[in-house]
C-alpha cells in the first residue's frame, strides 16, 4: 500500500484503479510513453511488389497473439465484402510464445491472401518503408499501455485506429488523430474502420500532435518525478 507506482499513460492509471478500487490515487503517476523514433520517408516500389494495387493500407504492429486480438480483424474482413475490396492490412511482429494460432494459416484457410499478409518481424529501418506506404495504423489489442506503434504512426502522420476503451485511447484522444471502436465487437471494429477509411485525416495536424510524446519529455518527466521523490524522503 506504500509503494509508488509510475504508469505509462493516463489510461493505465484507470485500469489499476478500476481493479484497485481502495488504492491510493495519489500513489500513481502517469508518465506517459514517448518515442525517440524519428520519420524519415523511404520511396520504394513496395507497394507495388506486395501486390496492393490502389487499395489502402492498415498496419497492424506487434507481437501476434492473444493479448494484442489480430485475429479479431480476420474475422471482420471475412464478414466484409467491402472492406476486402478497397483496403489491405499488413500485419508485423514475432509470433507469441504460447500463440494458439499461426496467422499465415489463418489468413490463407479464411481465403484473405488478397486483402492481408503477415510480413514477419521487421528492424527499424524496414519499418520505416511499411509506415512509408501505411494509411493508418490499427490496434485491436484488448490491453495496450501507450504503444511504441501508435507514437511511431502518428510521427508520420498516420491516423489510429483502436478501441475506445483501451488505455491509450485516455492520451491519444483526440478525433482528428484516432478512430475509435465504440465496443469489443466485431461489428463496432468494422463500423470503426469504414468510418476511417471515409474521413479526410490532415497528416500535417498528426505530425505535429505527436511532437508531444518526445522521449526528451518523457525523461524530463522521470527526472523530476525522482526528485520530487527523494526530496520528500
Amino acid at each position: 500500500p506504500d509503494i509508488k507506482i509510475i504508469t505509462v499513460s493516463n489510461g493505465m492509471k484507470r485500469k489499476i484503479l478500476e481493479d484497485y478500487k481502495d488504492y491510493d490515487e495519489k500513489r500513481l503517476v502517469p508518465i506517459r510513453n514517448g518515442t525517440d523514433f524519428t520519420a524519415e520517408y523511404r520511396n520504394s516500389n513496395l507497394k507495388k511488389e506486395l501486390g496492393i494495387c490502389n487499395k489502402k493500407i492498415l498496419l497492424c504492429a506487434g507481437t501476434i497473439g492473444a493479448r494484442k486480438n489480430q485475429i479479431q480483424l480476420l474475422r471482420v474482413f471475412q464478414q466484409d465484402a467491402c472492406l476486402r475490396e478497397k483496403v489491405y492490412v499488413i500485419f508485423c511482429g514475432k509470433m507469441a510464445v504460447r500463440s494458439t494460432y499461426n496467422i499465415t494459416d489463418e489468413i490463407e484457410k479464411l481465403n484473405l491472401t488478397d486483402c492481408m499478409l503477415y510480413a514477419g518481424v521487421l528492424q527499424n529501418e524496414e519499418m520505416k518503408r511499411y509506415y512509408s506506404i501505411a494509411d493508418a495504423l490499427i490496434m485491436p489489442s484488448y490491453a495496450e499501455g501507450l504503444s511504441i506503434s501508435a507514437l511511431e504512426a502518428i510521427a508520420y502522420g498516420l491516423p489510429v485506429i483502436m478501441y475506445a476503451d483501451s488505455e491509450c485511447a485516455d492520451d491519444l484522444n483526440d478525433p482528428k488523430v484516432v478512430c475509435l471502436a465504440g465496443s469489443h465487437s466485431d461489428a463496432s471494429m468494422a463500423e470503426a474502420i469504414h468510418e476511417w477509411y471515409k474521413k479526410q485525416w490532415d497528416s500535417e495536424y498528426i505530425k505535429n500532435y505527436a511532437k508531444r510524446f518526445t522521449m526528451e519529455k518523457m525523461a524530463e518527466n522521470y527526472l523530476e518525478f525522482y526528485k520530487k521523490t527523494i526530496s520528500e524522503g
